[in-house]
């Protein structure tokens, strides 16, 4: 059984300014050879599915191979500049604890989370570099430990296809440093294709009420990652597994997220022409996948989901000033459509689709429930730049996920 009507919400920030530099940061949760479902709770210590003691977290910064073990997660795959990622805690935390730390929850018959019975854990990441030649590197030689809610990860190397003109320094497909003169292959702005870092789960010896000799229990938690111009939430579930039956919901697991591929600042001279479907700005994108849970996303100018008149706004001499615009979802990979349409009450249900994907990094692959694409923007015709008094103009657009 699953939770049903189940939602999720990211926000998404756009401001206008008249002047901006930009930047496209990119951040993909792929599953590649981890798992969000399964992860046992209640087994001994092993090498595949450790249980460490406070204490003993520190020694885990040296461990390798974790994404061998049964906690491993996926990988994230970043591309942009150098960033810092800020991981929280997104679901209940337990009852009774104070801990700014990570845990599982039970999840009950109806889907509410029983902060009753829990099991703590931390997270470990492996940052990686993929050069243009698709060589990786180890970037660190050691894990990142993120040990408790709002710990941080900090990506010190840019990534990406971006290339440099001629006379300029650049970096050839096996990362070496030069100066490009139109052919020796110094083209590259920055050394690596990708930056990826790979995410495993690791329990700790803390519990209360983990599971019974007779009920099997589903467990759940989730986590935010966030930085410049990226937000991607991750919900995985744990498993207290035993002789007697199950009982409790199965959670829904899954990985939402959203990029801001516009500048902070959009020039409002770049967007005063884009007033059509085929003439439209790239503000953001936004990706889906979960290996058992489909559903929709739709976009909306309110946290309640309600809402899809879209304004830009601002507050001139004391004068509230709005500047209406439209919302296109321009699919990339969708369930129930496959060209760009405007979002609207009428027409703003996008389904996922289940289908076979593939890493960027290792080409392995998973069949999953997928929906991507790109969230465009546009202004009504016949507007010029003396339309509207010079300010700062922001607007958020929210999407969200729900569930099948």
């Amino acid at each position: 059984m699953k939770i049903m009507n189940k939602v999720w919400l990211v926000i998404f920030l756009l401001v206008l300014l008249t002047l901006g530099t930009g930047f496209a940061n990119s951040l993909v949760y792929e599953t590649g050879t981890g798992s969000l479902i399964g992860f046992r709770l209640d087994q001994n210590h092993s090498s595949n599915n450790p249980e460490v003691s406070p204490s003993s977290i520190p020694y885990y910064m040296y461990v390798n191979n974790l994404s061998n073990t049964a906690g491993h997660l996926g990988v994230y795959v970043y591309q942009g500049d150098p960033v810092t990622l800020t991981v929280s805690q997104l679901s209940p935390i337990p009852t009774d604890i104070s801990d700014p730390r990570f845990f599982f929850t039970r999840i009950g018959f109806y889907g509410e989370q029983d902060g009753s019975s829990w099991k703590e854990y931390f997270l470990a990441f492996r940052m990686y570099g993929q050069r243009h030649d698709l060589s990786s590197e180890d970037l660190l030689g050691m894990n990142i430990l993120v040990e408790e809610s709002g710990d941080q990860v900090t990506i010190t190397q840019g990534s990406g296809t971006e290339t440099v003109a001629v006379n300029e320094q650049g970096y050839d497909e096996s990362g070496v440093l030069g100066t490009y003169d139109g052919s020796n292959g110094f083209i590259y702005r920055y050394p690596y294709r990708y930056i990826y870092l790979e995410v495993t789960a690791v329990r700790t010896t803390r519990e209360y009420a983990l599971g019974s000799l007779f009920v099997e229990y589903y467990y759940s938690s989730t986590i935010q990652i966030t930085g410049n111009g990226v937000s991607n939430s991750l919900s995985y579930e744990g498993e207290v597994r035993s002789l007697g039956w199950w009982t409790g919901t199965n959670p829904d697991s899954f990985s939402f997220g959203i990029e801001r591929v516009a500048p902070e600042y959009i020039p409002f001279t770049d967007l005063i022409n884009k007033t059509t479907l085929s003439n439209s700005y790239l503000a953001g994108y936004v990706s889906y996948n979960s290996p058992d849970t489909s559903g929709t996303v739709g976009f909306y100018s309110d946290s309640g989901g309600t809402g899809t008149d879209f304004t830009f706004y601002s507050t001139v001499s004391g004068i509230p000033v709005t500047i209406p615009y439209h919302v296109i979802f321009d699919p990339v990979i969708s369930g129930n459509t496959s060209s760009p349409s405007i979002v609207s009450q009428a027409n703003n249900s996008f389904s996922t689709e289940y289908r076979k994907v593939s890493s960027v990094i290792n080409n392995s692959q998973n069949r999953e429930n997928i929906l991507t694409g790109d969230i465009r923007i546009i202004l009504n015709p016949g507007l010029s730049a003396v339309s509207f008094p010079a300010a700062t103009y922001s607007s958020t657009i929210y999407a969200i996920f729900t569930a099948d």
